[in-house]
This record gives C-alpha cells, sequence and structure tokens, in this order.
C-alpha cells in the first residue's frame, strides 16, 4: 500500500477538533463500508478521519455531518500504516469543492476569500454597520462554545447529538411556558 505524508498534501490551515461524520464508500474488494465515525483534524480542502477499516488509497468516499445533513463526495489521499491505540486507522480525505464543508465557525484567513481592496483613488464601499462587530462577537462565542463541546465530546461527558436533544427539549419547553402564561393584556370596562 503506498502511503503519502499528510503534510505534503495540506494547503489550508488546519484545525484539531472532533466533528461526527459519517464515512461511504468501498474496501479494496468492492465491499461497501459505512461507518460513523468523527474527524481529528480538518481544513478548507479535506480531513484527517478516524476509521474502523481503512479504505483504499485513491478512493472515492462520501462524507457527511449528519447534525447539519450535509454530505460531499472526496478522495482518499492519504491511509495511516497502523492502528491508533483505539484501534482505529486515519485516513486523509480531499473534499471534491473546497470551501468551510465542517462549519467552523470562526475558520482561519486562508478559508475565506481575501477582502477587495480598492485601487487609489477609487471610491471606497460602504462602512460596515454597528452590527457587525455584534456578528463577530456572535461568531466567536460559537467558535469558543464549538471548542468546549469538542472536548467534551472527545472526554465522552456528551455527544452534539445529545446536546442538540437537550436544546430542543429546553426550546419547547420554554415555548410551552410561555404559551401557558400567554400575553399579558388589561381589558378596559367600555366607557359609561
Amino acid at each position: 500500500m503506498i502511503v503519502q505524508d499528510p503534510r505534503d498534501l495540506r494547503r489550508s490551515s488546519r484545525i484539531v477538533i472532533s466533528i461526527p461524520v459519517e464515512v461511504m464508500g468501498r474496501d479494496a474488494d468492492g465491499n461497501e463500508i459505512r461507518e460513523v465515525t468523527t474527524t481529528k483534524y480538518v481544513n478548507k480542502h479535506g480531513g484527517l478521519l478516524f476509521v474502523e477499516q481503512p479504505f483504499p488509497l485513491g478512493a472515492e468516499v462520501f462524507v457527511g455531518i449528519p447534525h447539519v445533513e450535509r454530505k460531499q463526495k472526496c478522495k482518499v489521499v492519504w491511509v495511516s500504516k497502523e492502528r491508533d491505540e483505539r484501534g482505529r486507522y486515519s485516513i486523509g480525505v480531499e473534499l471534491e469543492r473546497a470551501e468551510n464543508f465542517w462549519g467552523v465557525q470562526f475558520p482561519p484567513e486562508d478559508w475565506v476569500a481575501p477582502m477587495q481592496v480598492p485601487l487609489a483613488g477609487a471610491a471606497a464601499g460602504p462602512i460596515l454597520p454597528p452590527s457587525a462587530s455584534d456578528d463577530h462577537e456572535q461568531r466567536m462565542i460559537r467558535a469558543i462554545l464549538n471548542s468546549l463541546i469538542a472536548v467534551l465530546e472527545e472526554k465522552g461527558v456528551v455527544t452534539r447529538r445529545e446536546l442538540a436533544e437537550m436544546f430542543k427539549r429546553m426550546s419547547r419547553e420554554d415555548a410551552s411556558a410561555r404559551s401557558r402564561s400567554g400575553p399579558k393584556t388589561e381589558t378596559l370596562d367600555p366607557p359609561q
């Protein structure tokens, strides 16, 4: 089996993050493989995933992110020679379309297109509205929360799916409590 060093293939900054994914493809004998697993690293062009059964180098696979219903075709560009301490192989996959497929809330600069700077003497565009800084804060908070969730998930404390279900339940309970209390309105007696 030919194994390439994944450092030779990296074209954008990688992020250490555990994202639940489903990998689908075929092994060297043509048998279908479907695994629910996690990422170890991701970048704009691909990622490193843990798998129980290695896919052949060069194989076409589909990687899906179930909690956001996203799927993309990928190519296996690297396969680990040995299993890790949990008995898993690692595979490097290259996304068919380089983008923020992973849904990283605060991606590195080399994941996004550079801003166009106007030429000297050209009219500059409008100034960003004040709400842009609020949006930046929200992105920062999401990035911090995603990192925290990844650590909790890696330590086995809770999964993203469990957290999503918990938030849905809390939302339903909150909406139910609001509907029971109803809007507060005062009734006035008609004038006599």
